[in-house]
């Protein structure tokens, strides 16, 4: 592991250095979009964000041009561009329990109805089957 502590260093400081872009740029967001957008990367002057939705997306390639003034007058000059792209976030999961649907009455008689006869049918081919093998001889 002491062999990679110098790419792992740098990956500690990219990773701050993103987190630090992060917090300076949803600073500039009203709330609601602050908590429904993110910087991803950034690759040399472009910044990368990850909005939640298309409508989210749309708004902050409008606002982009005053986005990227308001960070280069807070210090943040390495960026000129803003790319934003979407990425939905996942759903809570629901682990509520799913109530059981009940099968309506005729539908349950015609399963019952359609089991019958394929028991029947099963029963009266292994029927047959054996009174094939009793015919034949040297059984």
């Amino acid at each position: 592991m002491r062999g990679n502590s110098p790419a792992l260093g740098e990956l500690l400081q990219q990773a701050r250095r993103l987190q630090k872009l992060d917090l300076e740029f949803k600073s500039l967001l009203d709330p609601v979009m602050a908590e429904n957008a993110s910087v991803a990367a950034q690759h040399e002057n472009v910044l990368v964000i990850v909005a939640s939705s298309a409508a989210l997306a749309t708004r902050l390639r409008m606002d982009s041009k005053s986005l990227i003034n308001a960070l280069n007058s807070r210090g943040i000059t390495q960026v000129s561009t803003l790319q934003v792209k979407t990425a939905p976030a996942p759903r809570p999961r629901d682990d509520t329990p799913r109530k059981r649907r009940q099968l309506p009455d005729i539908a349950r008689q015609s399963l019952d109805r359609f089991a019958e006869d394929i028991k029947s049918r099963d029963s009266q081919s292994s029927l047959a089957a054996e009174k094939k093998d009793e015919k034949q001889p040297g059984s």
